[in-house]
């Protein structure tokens, strides 16, 4: 329904929230308000800024305002951009003033560029009507900085605050009013204070040094705008919650509403004839001096420009990259530092604070007065600046005093000095003595494991130089590394040097970029022309090692001369690689850095065209990360590489493969079958690597284990420590960083898979420098991407395989320094067992890399390119190269048996999808922001379907459509906390039968699936978890679907019936779903550490009264992993017996961590699923079975799945095809 609100002819801000308050205390059923205004109405400046927030947030709640009435206060409306905000059509019947008018518009304020933009209009209008604006702009641009930055640091808005200003010339008055809509300042302040009421908060809000956290501010902001206000005779209001606080030329008066309205507002009046001296109010008056006075006489040239580094002095997370900047750089420098503040003429207490207060308490006075100096900076700018020091000093004093008294010493026993000094050691301790007290002193945390420290290992190094090696090269390593090469290093390069084909498996940052870059750079002192190849699982990585090679070639003045001649001579190729250059780099690039995508796409669909030259020359061809060459993805790189040996032979180059991984198992095993070439290896067992001492902890809470690892994050990164902090999906890190509030937006980032190349290079920059400090990731960062050394790794959720938990742990301990890791189990069944187990989680080994040779469509896939790439010449494939599937497709082929659409499409390569053989990727697109990102089809179905809440960035965006041909989602930007889930509901067929095992009331099977995904319905919630809209059927998505292989259990009818009768038709449903999801949880308890996104499962009941659980592989053709849970279901179905057994929950229903089921709609029973797996246990247990084994030859694995025969001309086609190839008939749909 829509509700008319009539307006008061003159409309105040208190007005407006009578108003509000009496017709929005309950929005449940509103569709629209719609807002009268009388003739000759008016409303003031802090009712038209508290209008425009609560209308933005209405809006985004998916409800229409509307504004009718005097035209003239409507023209006056549209001019403040009122109607702009609230997204409503207005025909303007007005000239638009400049932009320096006697106004400023509702401007939105969510960042730190808006903030800027907010703060830079009011003080131009100051400059442009205030006729002494040098005596009173530093005053309000102080106030309006401090003001905008509590917006982002302590509102937690869902929506962007506003803020608008107008300046009346005839009173020769200012009137700026700030709005949002965010917790309130009783909210805010709760975490450090209990409070009975809004009018308490308000109370404790304007005393000077209150603040919802020390750690972050220091309590300036509302307090100096008191004080500015007070000094002025001007007016200040105050409002949160239910109250309003007023001060009117120093007239104290207070007042409550009978409803409170979300967020805080503030109304600003001054009068423009009473000037405000900074330096007259406690904000510019020191007690004690910390710079040193011959600062001004200090050179320019070994300073540090604030304004190169802070576009904009007014807000903290500005400044606090610069300081960490400056903590990186201390280390290095023996003179003092030297900050220049040419052209900052003013900067709010916040951001000095920020930069000078907090670095005056990590470095300790003493240490700050000796190591630091400021030049160019106004007497204004030195007063604050010591004002905020000395507060920051003097808190960090009476925390260490308040630790010292508790433990019995008192408070006037100690030296303020001294105190200072202990708090400078509390911050100079070791990573893990602070991780340590962080975890002791966190609110609910409980340590389930606790190991003893990983102790350093000193590095082995060996000064042996290989006999083989160049001058100039056994130069260079003597003058870069001293004392020799690790030993390990040594030992590989020999073997490269030898042509050996090698493969390094040691432990991270143990060196292993430098031992294949030494040789490649070696053959080009032997061979200028030589080429190599450097293959990258991720661009990123070739982003680092792009620069490590330009700086080892710039320091070998032999070979600067070789690429002094190229414009490409070392150059990255991949999809970010401008279209202008690629000509140029295609004939003059040696080392060429890229990634298998392009291989396959690029170098190897067009070598007669563009890249004869490279592969006539190719000496050497490096994989870095081979570990992450497995299952489909791994299998595809397989075939890739075959195909570059085929043309390699063709031009007659005989290329060394050099790979490294330190987190592979059997390194020469894989490579071996990931190449089809013999490999040598330098494993573990030859580390000589220096290693930094590293703790584990394993932790849960009484929190939920996402909100415990999201302040455990803020609260480690806000003592100064480094973060990393894994999640185990790109929805998570996504929520997790909209939740961590604009406190800390600055510094805490998101890095997943979708980002733009630009953003992921920011995040990692950011990492090195340390102006980012916490970051919330996939697994998209634990790669060896260079980000520095991590202080801290934060795992949200137990790593399902060993090689992310080595190689996520591995970001910390880098290069000898300490790192910490800390483990927090999800509330899910297999991270429950090993919290209850975890002896047995760290004892797993790094599991076997799974390659499926046989996989039909990949077979398929490379064979049509590697024809393509040879003509069209079947014959010219070489067995020894490719193997006998290629040999088996190409008999079949000769035979007639084999007429997949592949092999006749003119570009089989762009056919190839290499990462996941799905339908490709879609990109995400906002009209304002254009492409954010891509996506591709299976993430689709789960996180970007229509009326999805798609979260990037910490942002959140509205699907509003989905255009498959073009393969585009539209988005829209809204501003929420909310959060949509998707109900998938999943379809197996089985098709084929390998191994069977039949007992008398069950069949266990491996099978070859197919596997069909439809949306059933979407869900949308806020965050107290209330359902706000849903959306059923499947929103126009098309289903997804993968023929794949699993392991299947089928209940036999007559089974199944007893079963029914014994718990209920509706309980032995939910019996049997909640086993399914307990097998398929405990999965990699049986089969190894598995990534739980390689597999999946199914429960079904069959209309012939049987019931089936299918655990399969979420990969198309299959990955040989779940048919593992064959030969271990006795054992997989004790463990889950276990898990329940063993669950703390004492309701039947049981809980997340057993078997709570996610759909509302189902009732759980452990109970029931208890005699459901007891059943099946003894079935299996006490039962000897039949035995059958259908042993498929490769040449029917490798055929087409089923035939049928074209109409017209009797040749066997197989159904995908449209067309029979033989004579064009067209084929029906069956």
């Amino acid at each position: 329904m829509n509700v008319i609100i009539r307006l008061p002819r003159i409309c105040d801000y208190e007005e407006l929230i009578g108003v509000l308050a009496k017709n929005c205390a309950s929005d449940e059923a509103v569709d629209a308000l719609v807002f009268e205004i009388p003739t000759g109405g008016f409303l003031t400046t802090p009712a038209v800024a508290l209008l425009g927030a609560w209308g933005i947030l209405w809006g985004a709640k998916g409800r229409r305002i509307e504004i009718t009435g005097d035209s003239d206060v409507c023209n006056y409306l549209s001019r403040m951009n009122l109607f702009d905000v609230l997204k409503i059509s207005f025909v303007e019947v007005f000239q638009r003033h400049p932009e320096a008018g006697r106004f400023i518009p509702l401007t939105l304020v969510d960042d730190n560029a808006s903030c800027k933009r907010a703060v830079d209009s009011v003080c131009d209008l100051i400059i442009h009507q205030c006729d002494n604006a040098r005596d009173f702009l530093p005053a309000v641009e102080w106030s309006v900085n401090e003001t905008v930055d509590n917006i982002l640091r302590h509102a937690d808005a869902s929506v962007p605050g506003v803020v608008c200003a107008q300046y009346f010339p005839a009173m020769k008055r200012l009137d700026v009013s700030i709005c949002d809509m965010g917790c309130g300042l009783k909210a805010s302040l709760q975490e450090a204070m209990e409070l009975p009421s809004h009018s308490a908060a308000i109370a404790k809000a304007i005393q000077r040094g209150v603040t919802r956290n020390p750690e972050v501010g220091q309590g300036n902001g509302l307090a100096g705008t008191l004080e500015i206000a007070n000094s002025n005779g001007g007016q200040f209001h105050l409002w949160t919650g239910n109250a309003v606080f007023r001060v009117n030329d120093q007239q104290i008066s207070e007042e409550q509403f009978s409803v409170s309205i979300p967020g805080t507002g503030l109304y600003l009046s001054l009068d423009t004839n009473r000037p405000v001296d900074l330096l007259d109010t406690w904000i510019g008056k020191p007690s004690c001096n910390y710079l040193e006075s011959e600062a001004e006489r200090l050179s320019e040239s070994d300073g540090i420009r604030v304004l190169e580094n802070c576009a904009y002095t007014g807000t903290r997370s500005s400044a606090e990259q610069l300081r960490r900047k400056v903590l990186s750089l201390l280390p290095d420098l023996d003179a003092p530092l030297v900050f220049d503040f040419t052209g900052v003429k003013s900067a709010s207490s916040s951001f000095l604070d920020e930069l000078l207060g907090k670095l005056a308490r990590e470095l300790g006075a003493e240490t700050f007065r000796r190591r630091i100096r400021i030049v160019h900076a106004s007497a204004r700018l030195q007063a604050m600046a010591n004002v905020v020091i000395g507060q920051r000093l003097v808190s960090s004093t009476l925390s260490v005093l308040s630790t010292y008294q508790d433990a019995g010493v008192a408070r006037q026993q100690i030296s303020s000095e001294s105190a200072i000094m202990r708090s400078t050691e509390l911050n100079s301790s070791s990573i893990i003595d602070r991780v340590s007290a962080c975890l002791a002193g966190f609110e609910g945390l409980n340590v389930l494991y606790d190991p003893p420290c990983m102790e350093a290992t000193p590095g082995r190094c060996d000064t042996t130089l290989p006999p083989t090696l160049n001058g100039p090269m056994a130069e260079y390593i003597v003058s870069q590394f001293p004392s020799g090469l690790y030993t390990h290093q040594q030992q590989a390069v020999e073997k490269v040097l030898q042509r050996h084909n090698t493969v390094v498996a040691t432990r991270t940052s143990s060196g292993k970029s430098l031992i294949y870059s030494l040789p490649v750079l070696n053959n080009l002192l032997e061979n200028p022309s030589s080429t190599s190849l450097f293959l990258y699982p991720l661009k990123a990585l070739a982003n680092d090692q792009h620069l490590k090679l330009r700086a080892a070639i710039d320091s070998i003045p032999a070979l600067a001369a070789i690429a002094d001649k190229k414009d490409h001579f070392v150059s990255r190729y991949d999809g970010s690689t401008p279209d202008d250059q690629r000509q140029s780099i295609r004939s003059s690039v040696q080392l060429l850095l890229t990634n298998p995508d392009m291989l396959h796409f690029a170098l190897l669909q067009w070598h007669e065209k563009h890249w004869q030259r490279f592969f006539s020359n190719l000496s050497h061809v490096i994989i870095d990360e081979c570990h992450e060459y497995r299952g489909i993805f791994g299998t595809n790189v397989a075939y890739i590489l075959r195909r570059l040996n085929q043309l390699c032979r063709k031009y007659g180059s005989q290329p060394t493969f050099i790979a490294t991984s330190a987190t592979v198992s059997e390194p020469k095993q894989h490579l071996e079958l990931l190449t089809g070439l013999p490999f040598d290896c330098i494993g573990p067992d030859k580390d000589g690597s220096q290693q930094g001492r590293r703790k584990f902890w394993l932790v849960d809470s009484d929190q939920h284990y996402y909100d415990c690892g999201r302040k455990l994050t803020l609260q480690l990164a806000e003592q100064g420590l480094s973060v990393l902090t894994f999640c185990q999906s790109r929805t998570a890190v996504e929520r997790l960083m909209s939740r961590s509030g604009g406190d800390n937006r600055d510094f805490v980032r998101v890095y997943r898979s979708g980002l733009s190349p630009q953003e992921r290079e920011d995040i990692e920059l950011g990492l090195r420098n340390k102006t980012v400090r916490a970051v919330f990731t996939t697994s998209a960062l634990e790669l060896g991407i260079d980000i520095g050394a991590i202080d801290v790794v934060i795992c949200i959720g137990l790593p399902h395989s060993m090689m992310s938990l080595w190689q996520r742990a591995g970001r910390a301990a880098r290069a000898g320094k300490e790192g910490a890791i800390v483990l927090i189990p999800a509330s899910t069944p297999i991270d429950s067992y090993y919290a209850n187990h975890p002896e047995e989680f760290f004892a797993r080994d790094h599991e076997p890399l799974v390659l499926n040779m046989t996989n039909r469509r990949v077979v398929h896939q490379h064979y049509a390119c590697a024809v393509a790439e040879n003509y069209g010449d079947e014959e010219q494939l070489s067995a020894e190269v490719f193997g006998s599937a290629f040999e088996t497709v190409r008999r079949l082929r000769l035979e007639g048996r084999l007429n997949d659409e592949i092999f006749y499409d003119q570009e089989p390569h762009m056919q190839t999808n290499i990462r996941s053989m799905g339908e490709g990727v879609y990109s995400l697109e906002e009209r304002s922001e254009g492409t954010i990102g891509e996506i591709d089809s299976l993430h689709l179905l789960r996180e970007a379907y229509r009326n999805a809440i798609y979260r990037h960035g910490g942002k959140a965006f509205r699907v509003q459509a989905i255009r498959p041909r073009e393969r585009r989602v539209q988005l829209r930007r809204e501003y929420t906390f909310n959060d949509t889930t998707p109900f998938i509901q999943t379809q197996i067929r089985a098709k084929r039968f390998y191994k069977v095992d039949e007992y008398c009331q069950l069949t266990v099977a491996t099978v070859g699936i197919d596997a069909k995904e439809f949306l059933v319905n979407v869900v949308e919630k806020d965050r107290s978890g209330k359902t706000v809209q849903s959306w059923p059927g499947n929103s126009g998505m098309r289903p997804y679907s993968l023929p794949t292989d699993a392991t299947l259990l089928r209940i036999h009818r007559d089974l199944w019936i007893s079963m029914t009768n014994d718990l209920g038709s509706l309980e032995a449903k939910s019996a049997l779903q909640s086993c399914e999801r307990l097998l398929c949880s405990l999965f990699p308890t049986v089969a190894g550490p598995c990534d739980t996104q390689d597999f999946s499962s199914a429960s079904q009941i069959l209309k012939s009264e049987e019931a089936e659980i299918y655990l399969y592989d979420q990969v198309y053709g299959g990955a040989d992993l779940a048919v593992e849970a064959f030969d271990r279901i006795l054992d997989l179905l004790e463990h889950s017996k276990t898990r329940l057994d063993n669950c703390c929950c004492t309701t039947d229903e049981g809980c997340f961590r057993c078997i709570d089921n996610p759909r509302e709609d189902e009732v759980t029973s452990k109970l029931a699923t208890l005699r459901f797996l007891k059943t099946l246990i003894d079935t299996i247990s006490l039962e000897t079975p039949r035995i059958q084994r259908n042993e498929f030859p490769e040449e029917d694995l490798l055929s087409s799945e089923s035939t049928s025969i074209c109409p017209t001309c009797q040749v066997t086609v197989s159904p995908s095809q449209k067309f029979c190839m033989n004579c064009g008939q067209k084929l029906g749909d069956d």
